[in-house]
């Protein structure tokens, strides 16, 4: 897995050789990722000599060091390979005018 960072968000690559998207389970919340899956064996009815490569039901959870857009993510699968897109959520900020703190006080006549 690899995570990249740019000015609009991260980008996550997950190597899943052998799976298919259907094999996921994917969920995004505002600061992390889940992959949840299962890989099966490319051959199961044969007696194996020698297994190296790793089968069976995976979870992963991604820590993201900031907070995601949800309604813009998005994942794509390509073979083997997940690449998922997390927009950054953009801080969300006002401009208000500062009254001198003697007008402030002053309360209007009655």
């Amino acid at each position: 897995m690899d995570i990249y960072e740019d000015e609009s968000g991260w980008i996550v690559f997950v190597e899943l050789a052998g799976m298919s998207r259907e094999d996921l389970d994917l969920t995004i919340y505002s600061d992390s990722v889940i992959i949840r899956g299962i890989k099966l064996p490319p051959v199961r009815d044969l007696l194996a000599h020698k297994l190296e490569m790793y089968t069976g039901v995976f979870q992963r959870e991604i820590k993201i060091p900031g907070e995601i857009d949800l309604a813009e993510a998005s994942a794509a699968m390509d073979r083997g390979l997940l690449r998922i897109d997390l927009p950054a959520r953009q801080r969300s900020s006002v401009r208000i005018a500062v009254q001198p703190a003697s007008e402030r006080n002053q309360k209007e006549p009655e």
